[in-house]
């Protein structure tokens, strides 16, 4: 699950450039649409180009947008459903949790103490990377 989020947010950044792309063309012929808007003299050429980009910029910025909903959408699921999730989206209310320490181990039965600021594992917290709720206990 994780390499179809990796490849979801990648894509995002992917359309989110493209968009941006678009969007300096379209201000590049901004002249261009000026005269063509005012029936003066212009480009051809230049304002089917800004006309184009200019929807690309809209879909494009839509497409990033959806795409970064649907993962994090994805993580906060996983993290429901039981697997791990990056630690900033981990709940700082006292909820008990398991963490995942940077060196390959679960940190069990932790939570966050809202008076000191800090999780109750004792660990550093740049030296944990992802939560998961606790599993349900046996039927």
């Amino acid at each position: 699950m994780r390499e179809l989020i990796d490849r979801l947010r990648k894509r995002a950044k992917d359309d989110q450039a493209c968009a941006d792309n678009s969007k300096v063309i379209v201000e590049a012929l901004a002249d261009q649409m000026r005269l063509f808007d005012n029936r003066e003299g212009h480009n051809v050429y230049a304002v089917r180009m800004a006309v184009d980009h200019r929807s690309s910029v809209e879909r494009d910025t839509r497409y990033a947008a959806d795409l970064t909903e649907a993962a994090d959408r994805i993580e906060e699921l996983e993290a429901e459903l039981g697997g791990w999730a990056p630690i900033d989206t981990a709940p700082r209310d006292g909820t008990i949790i398991d963490l995942w320490h940077v060196d390959g181990y679960r940190v069990p039965d932790t939570w966050w103490d809202e008076e000191d600021g800090i999780w109750t594992c004792m660990f550093e917290p740049e030296d944990l990377t992802h939560w998961r709720p606790l599993p349900s206990a046996p039927a």
